[in-house]
């Protein structure tokens, strides 16, 4: 197998080899683009080294390899009644005062992910109710209209005890056992439905237990009606006032899986052209060691394409890496591609790491590239905070870890741009 050394190039145009593993002595393959790299590389550039973006490009069908994998994976989506997937790809963001999910709570745990405020009151007045600490969800079963229950909790332990209620169950509010994740400021909080009754944890620590067949109150009110929530085929959910929250799915039986959704394109109307946040997956790719894992077809002309931006969604420049070259947008990397990329075909599963500062990529566990940035590259591809892809569309897919926070245009569909072949 042939072995890689790149070449960096100095601002006095000096050429320094980087050995990197498994590299022996060979000659360069790449260098910063115009023969610099650092300070001299000059400004990252949005249309790439591969010359002007073009206008229009439409997403194509589902490709037929996807589908495979969605077949597949049809049995996880769907346990015994349906659940939004976009639940199980990790967390999903809250962003309305009011959202709709399918939830069927008894195969899933609901965990969600709070944060306590800065500012609080643990004892207010009605006069001065001081900020809003109050999530709820509504558990319906069969229908929007059909509400059979409610959770109401906080994000702060009260004086008096007004922390948790499960309407059905409960008359009044229940104390926490202790001040949720120890004072901490996140917090990740999991309902559990089980047969005879419900729990809610924080931080893994129990807070608040329920069982169905000792609900409070007199008549209707005592037994019968917290009996039915336990019974009750909760199929969907309703979430209010949970603003700035995230919420997931785990599956009570297995691992939380990871399934793989299409690499939705970013250059469409949609997502304005590679600029909306919505069409970005959050994730910090300068610190985590997982990367991106992306199944797509290896060809010589055709580009696999990473737009990269930083936290705030601003463009810090384009990945692109086809058979033939690799390439990083600001004079970064412009390399012909090495004999270990030159040699794939076909379908293949590869992954994208920007950990240290290290571009790396890998197919099946082994390095085919890698290339350390340093100076301004190293200043710039250090915020890569989201991710999009540019050009892969749907016949291709990437997997959603649980690092990863999606925006809303990543659907199984992207949300309505896919159809199928």
């Amino acid at each position: 197998m042939d072995t890689l050394v790149i070449a960096l190039a100095s601002a006095t145009g000096e050429k320094t080899p980087a050995p990197l593993a498994r590299a022996q002595q060979t000659k360069p393959l790449c260098q910063g683009q115009g023969g610099a790299e650092g300070p001299d590389a000059g400004p990252l550039s949005e249309e790439g080294a591969e010359g002007p973006r073009r206008l229009g490009r439409t997403s194509a069908p589902l490709g037929k390899s996807f589908q495979r994998k969605l077949k597949t994976d049809q049995r996880y989506y769907t346990r015994s009644a349906d659940i939004d997937p976009d639940l199980m790809t990790g967390w999903k963001p809250i962003e309305k005062t009011v959202e709709k999910f399918m939830f069927p709570i008894k195969d899933y745990i609901l965990e969600v992910k709070s944060y306590r405020p800065d500012v609080y009151n643990t004892n207010p007045s009605y006069r001065s109710p001081g900020p809003m600490t109050t999530m709820i969800v509504e558990l319906h079963k069969g229908g929007w209209d059909n509400r059979v229950g409610r959770l109401v909790w906080n994000t702060i332990k009260y004086d008096m005890g007004r922390d948790v209620l499960i309407e059905g169950c409960d008359r009044n509010y229940k104390a926490y056992r202790s001040f949720p994740a120890r004072g901490r400021k996140e917090q990740l909080w999991a309902w559990n439905f089980n047969s005879a009754e419900v729990q809610l944890t924080c931080n893994e620590e129990l807070q608040y237990k329920q069982l169905f067949s000792e609900g409070e109150g007199t008549g209707q009110d005592a037994g019968d009606k917290c009996e039915a929530l336990g019974a009750a085929p909760i199929d969907r959910i309703i979430l209010k006032f949970m603003e700035g929250t995230y919420i997931r799915a785990v599956p009570k039986f297995g691992e939380l899986k990871f399934p793989e959704y299409p690499t939705c394109d970013c250059w469409h109307p949609q997502c304005n052209y590679c600029t909306s946040l919505n069409c970005t997956v959050q994730h910090d790719l300068s610190a985590s060691p997982a990367g991106v894992e992306v199944s797509s077809t290896a060809t010589r002309g055709h580009l696999n394409t990473l737009v990269l931006y930083d936290q705030p969604g601003a463009v810090l420049g384009r990945f692109h890496w086809s058979r033939s070259r690799v390439i990083l947008t600001g004079g970064c990397i412009q390399c012909r591609a090495p004999a270990e990329l030159r040699r794939l075909r076909g379908d293949v599963v590869w992954n994208f790491s920007l950990q240290d500062n290290v571009v790396r990529i890998t197919v099946e566990g082994l390095v085919v590239y890698e290339h350390r940035l340093r100076g301004q590259c190293a200043k710039t591809y250090g915020q890569v905070a989201r991710f999009a892809f540019d050009g892969l569309g749907c016949e291709n897919s990437f997997r959603m870890t649980e690092e990863m926070i999606a925006g809303e245009r990543f659907t199984l569909g992207c949300n309505g741009s896919c159809y199928s072949a």
